[in-house]
């Protein structure tokens, strides 16, 4: 929520301060801001005592497990489809949809309340409908979105409306995401969610390179199924994992009801 919550203020108010002046001031900006939340972190936040330390060989070993490898290449997957598209959205709103600056970042700012709404939605689904169905649900909408991007962005009220259904899909995916890893290995639970901020903070660079190297190769109009791409194979790694998971259960119920007889 507070990662949603920063796209819907900082990327609108970002694109802003880059159209009336030089983007470098942005991040010129961000350093001094950075200061009084550290300050406050200190004092706001009490101290923890910290979990025993867990060797990088018995982190690791998590990877034998094919679940769980497949679970953490959805996550890579699935953020680099977002990324390869999402970090060259003001250009391809400019250039290829021909939108002016205001109406990019009211664009910038819709796509933000809905990831705010989508990371709701994600846990909303998990409660309601289960893993399975929330977790594919949302990467087929989301590559879906990013394969017809080019093709359904032609004006701003639907290039409006499908930035919301982009933001409303990918952003589902972290909350189910993150439960459905705790489920794999609830006694490994806080490696599990480091492993997968891990890779999604290398999810995000792998897509922006590749989206990089569309842009130069072709053109910003071909980010989306780029991003497509990725997503399906998302898809595909989530459904195999969840097959392993469901497996794995069926094989348990079985050695149950072998041991009662």
């Amino acid at each position: 929520m507070g990662f949603s919550s920063a796209l819907v203020l900082g990327v609108p108010l970002g694109r802003l301060v880059a159209t009336h002046t030089d983007w470098r001031y942005i991040f010129a900006g961000i350093g001094p801001l950075t200061i009084p939340i550290l300050i406050s972190i200190i004092k706001g936040i009490p101290a923890i005592p910290g979990q025993a330390p867990i060797p990088f060989k018995q982190q690791f070993a998590l990877f034998k497990e094919l679940r769980i490898t497949s679970a953490l290449l959805t996550t890579l997957f699935w953020i680099m489809g977002y990324s390869v598209a999402f970090t060259y959205i003001s250009p391809f709103l400019l250039k290829v949809v021909k939108l002016d600056p205001s109406e990019v970042s009211m664009g910038l700012f819709a796509f933000g309340l809905f990831s705010i709404a989508g990371a709701r939605l994600g846990g909303f689904g998990t409660d309601k409908w289960g893993v399975p169905r929330t977790l594919l649900t949302g990467l087929l909408v989301h590559g879906t979105v990013l394969l017809l991007l080019t093709v359904l962005a032609k004006s701003l009220i639907v290039t409006l409306l499908v930035l919301m259904v982009w933001a409303l899909s990918a952003w589902s995916t972290v909350a189910v995401q993150q439960y459905y890893l705790i489920t794999l290995a609830p006694r490994y639970s806080d490696v599990m969610l480091s492993l997968n901020n891990s890779i999604l903070q290398l999810g995000m660079a792998l897509g922006a390179a590749i989206g990089g190297f569309t842009v130069d190769l072709f053109s910003e109009k071909h980010v989306g199924w780029m991003g497509a791409i990725s997503l399906l194979l998302a898809f595909l790694a989530a459904g195999f994992s969840l097959w392993l998971s469901r497996q794995g259960r069926h094989d348990t119920e079985i050695r149950q009801g072998q041991s009662l007889q």
